[in-house]
């Protein structure tokens, strides 16, 4: 692949850019406390800014990779933080990325998180020439599974029992997937 790293990306309604210390604040306010959006994401909803000061002060510093890809959403009919996108589990010999994404609630159901993803698959496949870009959510979590198929990622199976939730009980992963021929054939 052909890292890039962090890049400002745009979209219709959107700008997907590096975290900034400035971004504390709102993250904190706008998903990182935010109940519904934390209730299906691998880490506790944070309990002091600090916490958020921490994790965006842990990000940034990891820009100076090539390989690092950690945008913030901002919505600019708003001009504020919703959310955040990534691409983790890098593997340059099988040219795959996984992606993960989570917006604060207040901003669900107006198709942005579709919009981000749809953009962050775009730049993977353009510019990075990835050949695969994988996905997974926990079950019981619907509207991430929307988002991936309204993307056109294709399902590609179940991992039961995969991840321990906040509450101490396993729950069942479902895995999404896209490859650059089939995301080609969209355009």
């Amino acid at each position: 692949m052909e890292h890039k790293g962090t890049v400002r990306l745009e979209s219709e309604r959107l700008i997907l850019r590096r975290f900034e210390m400035s971004d504390v604040d709102a993250m904190y306010a706008n998903w990182a406390t935010d109940l519904k959006t934390t209730k299906y994401l691998r880490w506790n909803p944070h309990e002091s800014k600090m916490v958020t000061a921490e994790y965006v002060s842990g990000v940034i510093s990891l820009y100076i990779n090539p390989m690092t890809y950690n945008w913030i959403i901002e919505f600019k009919d708003e001009n504020t933080v919703i959310g955040s996108i990534d691409f983790h589990a890098i593997s340059d010999r099988d040219e795959r990325l996984e992606l993960g994404f989570c917006m604060g609630s207040r901003w669900w159901n107006r198709g942005l998180m579709t919009e981000a993803v749809r953009t962050a698959i775009g730049f993977a496949f353009r510019e990075l020439k990835a050949h695969k870009i994988g996905a997974s959510y926990e079950e019981e979590n619907v509207a991430s599974g929307k988002v991936m198929m309204k993307n056109k990622m294709i399902y590609e199976g179940r991992l039961r029992e995969h991840y321990r939730k906040h509450d101490g009980t396993f729950s069942d992963v479902l895995y999404y997937g896209i490859m650059r021929d089939e995301w080609e054939k969209l355009k």
